[in-house]
């Protein structure tokens, strides 16, 4: 019901009078023409006592009567023509009439109505989103797909966003995505979180505030920390000014904390002549069957990024891992194909955290990062690990070779499984224990096992072709020692893994052509978190140092004109374990290394660049590095680049020689290659010339022999 509060006023007036007088300290003065019966003098309660007036022309008789009620004066009789008026007044309107509910829909006959219907009205536009400064909007889609060989299927793709001004201040952006068309963003959405992004933004001029699902990539001040993962968490970036001394300072801090959707893997293989695909995607453990995450792909051929679509360069098939290339990429023996991607691997419930801090002051520059990814060994998920099994992760240390669990069970004999008996075996001499073979003799035939793919020369076991229920193996005699199968009755055990790195830097200009960095890593890789043993080999570190240096050479017509020299070194230890690849991705091949990429020894990288310019566009450079990993590796390169533009002719010529001496695979090579143009331009025609040329051999080091490439 309505309440009415000019009735209490005098009390609240005898008892908060020392409030009224701190107040109201002045009275307000207005000098106000006459022009009806009733004047307001205030949108604010009045205070009782405090109104006075003057009347002009002064007239007793026309004095008006105070309405408190209305913040008024009413004249009853005749009426002057203006009036001098002084009072004062409450900070409140304590005459407005406040209530929850409408007092009329309180008194609503509700029998004709059901007052749980809800009745759209057209004219009113308001929405779950309502409010100010906000645009929402969205899509859905469905699509059917069928044919001779396949039943019925839905695909669906959703699409809801929401952003604008959440306050004056603060900017939203909220979406919520779903795809499940084939080739693109794959979803299998049934609940909510299982949606392919759902996250909430917030941010103002020099903070933001992710939380849901996002992508973490690398910081840019770093170059040993790259990553690029898919997360479900929360991430807060914040710019702030403040002062070291005397001197201001800029700081950026960041921080992420999420749940970790995939795994990285980086394969490298080179293609099938005529063969478009598909090619079937591995794991990081070498897993045959795996969901790859959408959109976490990067596909290269020949060094070259392609782009994912039927009409571009690939398509990929997200559940069942497999590359396939257009037309637009021909594929043969000869192509280097490199796929790097992050996929779903749920043995354990995987978490990473980001922390990272940069103060830059001046010209000088300075930052901290941390990152750590982990997975929790107290929550296995695919894999139900008994304390037998824990034991024997305990015991295995970083030897993951001995991390698996018999795949023997000894039970009754039924029909419908398929057993195998137990018995001993000679071979060309050699006795063979506890050989099992396929049986349905219900006396001898006692054991059920399970086996596994260990890679083909590493197993004792085939699988044949049989009429049983189900998949039989059969035991091949090793030859000279060597195993002749691919399957052993084992079940692998997964361990939980932990890598964290820690990178530290700074970068100082000492003026405008002079400028020094340096950055330090330490890298901590865990791959059997059950375990206390063989921890000494987890750690590794390394640094880089740059020295940036241009000097120049003239003034006036000779402007542009300088001379450089840039001079770096890279230490990794052997221990060393990236995130992501940091390098570039034609690292091992510009340098004739083995593909696999792990390092063979301490690893030493210097470069040396030398160059004149004469002008923006004409000028010299050479470069001279050294790779060395101690007594496995060595590899020196020569490089010039040149290039000089006038009048419309335009020559350029790009050359490296590289030579290498690789001990652990018994090899020298020599490798050369350039890329030379020469272009003219005549009116709006340029004709020119283009050349780029390759030779890289590969020499047996006892001889001097050809040998193919590895």
């Amino acid at each position: 019901m309505p309440l009415r509060l000019p009735a209490i006023i005098p009390i609240l007036l005898l008892l908060m009078p020392p409030a009224i007088a701190q107040v109201h300290r002045s009275g307000i003065v207005k000098t106000i023409p006459v022009t009806s019966d009733t004047i307001v003098l205030d949108s604010l309660s009045l205070v009782p006592g405090t109104v006075s007036f003057d009347l002009f022309p002064a007239d007793s008789t026309r004095r008006p009567a105070i309405d408190y009620r209305q913040h008024a004066l009413v004249f009853t009789g005749g009426r002057p023509d203006s009036i001098r008026v002084v009072y004062r007044r409450f900070p409140h309107n304590f005459e407005k009439l406040f209530f929850h509910k409408d007092q009329n829909d309180l008194y609503r006959d509700i029998s004709r109505n059901n007052p749980f219907t809800i009745r759209y009205d057209a004219s009113r536009k308001g929405d779950l989103f309502t409010g100010d400064g906000l645009n929402k909007n969205g899509n859905i889609s469905r699509g059917i797909t069928f044919g001779n060989n396949q039943d019925v299927t839905v695909n669906s793709n959703l699409n809801l966003q929401v952003s604008g001004k959440l306050t004056p201040d603060i900017d939203l952006l909220m979406a919520a995505t779903d795809n499940n068309i084939p080739f693109q963003a794959d979803g299998t959405t049934a609940q909510l979180q299982e949606f392919d992004k759902v996250f909430i933004q917030l941010n103002d001029h020099s903070s933001r505030l992710i939380v849901g699902d996002y992508q973490l990539a690398r910081p840019q001040n770093s170059y040993f920390m790259n990553f690029y993962k898919r997360a479900q968490g929360f991430s807060a970036d914040n710019v702030y000014g403040d002062s070291i001394g005397k001197k201001p300072a800029t700081f950026r801090t960041s921080m992420a904390g999420a749940v970790s959707k995939g795994k990285f893997s980086r394969q490298v293989f080179f293609g099938t002549e005529n063969n478009q695909g598909p090619y079937r995607l591995k794991g990081a453990e070498n897993e045959l069957f795996i969901v790859v995450l959408s959109g976490t792909e990067r596909i290269y051929i020949d060094g070259k990024l392609l782009q994912r679509g039927q009409e571009n360069d690939y398509i990929i098939d997200y559940n069942t891992a497999e590359l396939t290339f257009t037309a637009r990429q021909l594929i043969t023996k000869d192509k280097r194909i490199v796929a790097e991607f992050q996929y779903a691997e749920r043995n354990y419930a995987r978490s990473l955290f980001y922390f990272g801090e940069e103060v830059e002051s001046g010209r000088t520059k300075v930052f901290l990062n941390f990152f750590s990814e982990q997975d929790n060994k107290n929550r296995p998920l695919m894999q139900a690990l008994d304390q037998d099994q824990k034991d024997i992760l305990i015991a295995a240390g970083d030897s993951l070779s001995q991390a698996y669990y018999t795949g023997v069970e000894e039970a009754a004999f039924n029909a419908t499984d398929v057993f195998y008996m137990r018995k001993d075996t000679t071979v060309n001499g050699i006795e063979y224990l506890n050989v099992y073979q396929y049986s349905i003799d219900s006396s001898v035939a006692k054991y059920r096992l399970r086996f596994s793919s260990v890679g083909a020369g590493r197993g004792n076991y085939s699988q044949v072709s049989s009429g049983a229920n189900g998949r039989v193996f059969l035991w091949i005699a090793p030859v000279n020692g060597q195993p002749q199968g691919s399957y052993e009755p084992i079940i692998p055990l997964v361990t939980p893994r932990q890598h964290q790195m820690l990178t530290a830097g700074f970068s100082h200009s000492l003026s405008a052509r002079h400028s020094i960095s340096a950055e330090g890593v330490y890298t901590r890789n865990d791959i059997n978190r059950f375990s206390d043993l063989h921890k000494k080999d987890d750690e590794g570190s390394g640094v880089k140092i740059v020295s940036r240096n241009e000097l120049p050479l003239g003034s006036g017509d000779r402007e542009g004109a300088r001379a450089i020299l840039n001079v770096q070194h890279e230490f990794l230890q052997q221990r060393f374990t990236q995130v992501e690849r940091f390098r570039s991705i034609e690292f091992e091949r510009d340098w004739n290394r083995p593909l696999t990429g792990r390092l063979l020894n301490d690893q030493h990288l210097a470069s040396v660049e030398a160059g004149i310019f004469a002008s923006r566009t004409t000028g010299i450079t050479y470069n001279a590095g050294a790779l060395n990993e101690g007594d496995h590796y060595a590899g020196l390169r020569h490089g010039i680049s040149a290039m000089h533009n006038v009048r419309g002719l335009t020559v350029g010529y790009n050359g490296s020689l590289l030579t290498t001496r690789d001990a652990a695979h018994g090899q020298n090579t020599r490798f050369y290659r350039h890329k030379g143009v020469v272009s003219q331009k005549i009116e709006k025609i340029r004709v020119g010339y283009s050349d780029e040329y390759e030779q890289n051999m590969f020499f047996k080091a006892e001889n001097g022999s050809l040998l193919p490439r590895a």
